[in-house]
């Protein structure tokens, strides 16, 4: 089972500092649950995963080994746990290392335990634990553990927003100062418990009245000081949420109707 240390602030997490935002605290020696998507879904260039206020680089996945390929220094094994693409974890080969014994265990359930990093802007897992999953408990087991850790490193990010949207608001460029466009703009912020740019973000795709909604690039077109990386970070938060949803495909985004 996942160990107790996961809550916040214990087991080698740094302490929030002072301030109405946590900051990000990372995580060096604690290996964390996740899942392909989760790495997946990273921003490029980042090699540490941000789950709420954390940022964790050593990881275990519990996946299907579908196919394995061999270097002359290292063993690339692609697994898949069905929750996106498979990703590669790489294992560095060790000396008379067996590999006939890596192929029979394609098709397999495993559990992995590595290091995410960037090779040739792909995310990949350095491999420094893989064993056979005998008992498919394991994997329910598993699944509650990603779970759990995101649940609990969210908890601090969420109690922050929860306390910003409690605040009075000041106008915004895109409030209009008339009676009844600021009723509506009053009732997007405190019925939908949204603030700062996450509402700012709801309004511009409630204006959107196309099928196929506002992509990404579009998004980031209109705030254009944003971040891309931050912009997903809130946009992914709306659709956790549900304030909005994806409609072609993964970078189209609709309001969700009330």
């Amino acid at each position: 089972m996942m160990d107790q240390s996961f809550d916040g602030g214990v087991g080698g997490f740094l302490a929030s500092q002072s301030g109405d935002r946590p900051e990000i605290r990372k995580s060096q020696r604690e290996i964390v649950p996740v899942t392909c998507s989760m790495i997946n879904n990273m921003s490029p260039g980042e090699d540490n995963l941000r789950i709420g206020t954390y940022e964790v680089s050593q990881v275990s996945i519990v996946a299907v080994i579908r196919d394995v390929s061999y270097g002359d220094i290292y063993t690339d094994i692609t697994i898949d746990d069905m929750t996106s693409s498979p990703i590669t974890a790489r294992q560095w080969v060790k000396e008379n290392k067996n590999t006939e014994e890596m192929q029979r265990k394609c098709n397999s359930l495993v559990k992995v335990f590595g290091n995410i990093t960037t090779f040739q802007k792909k995310k990949i897992l350095t491999v420094f634990g893989l064993m056979t999953v005998v008992d498919l408990n394991d994997l329910t087991v598993h699944l509650l553990e990603v779970l759990r850790a995101k649940l609990s490193f969210e908890k601090d990010c969420l109690n922050s927003d929860r306390k910003e949207s409690n605040r009075p608001k000041h106008a915004t460029p895109f409030m209009s100062y008339g009676t009844s466009e600021m009723q509506v703009d009053n009732k997007m912020t405190y019925d939908n418990g949204l603030s700062g740019l996450r509402a700012e973000i709801y309004r511009f795709l409630s204006n959107n009245d196309t099928i196929e909604g506002c992509s990404v690039n579009d998004i980031k077109s209109h705030f254009a000081h944003v971040t891309m990386s931050k912009l997903r970070d809130e946009i992914e938060f709306l659709c956790c949420e549900g304030h909005i949803y994806s409609t072609i495909d993964e970078d189209h985004f609709k309001a969700s109707d009330e």
